[in-house]
């Protein structure tokens, strides 16, 4: 079962979000997903993956194939930027 976690945090003063589990960017791509009026199957249309796959993904399964993950936030609008922990520390809420 997905771990339901609070929202993420976005940084104040910015459009960035902080995502630490599955939960959380579930959450932020299906924010984004709604934002874009997009549903879920025209989601997955897009992604050229299936609405269970999405379904998953928005609930913070674990176990997501990566490029898939990857291809979905890109028809979301969305990217993933890595940075290190310690240098982000004291911007999340």
């Amino acid at each position: 079962m997905a771990r339901k976690s609070k929202p993420a945090v976005a940084a104040s003063g910015s459009n960035l979000t902080f995502m630490a589990n599955p939960a959380e960017l579930g959450a932020a791509i299906r924010a984004a997903r709604v934002a874009k009026g997009m549903t879920q199957d025209g989601l997955a249309d897009r992604a050229k993956v299936s609405r269970q796959f999405v379904i998953h993904l928005e609930d913070g399964k674990e176990n997501a194939h990566l490029a898939k993950v990857l291809k979905v936030m890109s028809c979301v609008g969305l990217v993933g930027i890595m940075v290190p922990m310690e240098s982000v520390k004291g911007m999340k809420g």
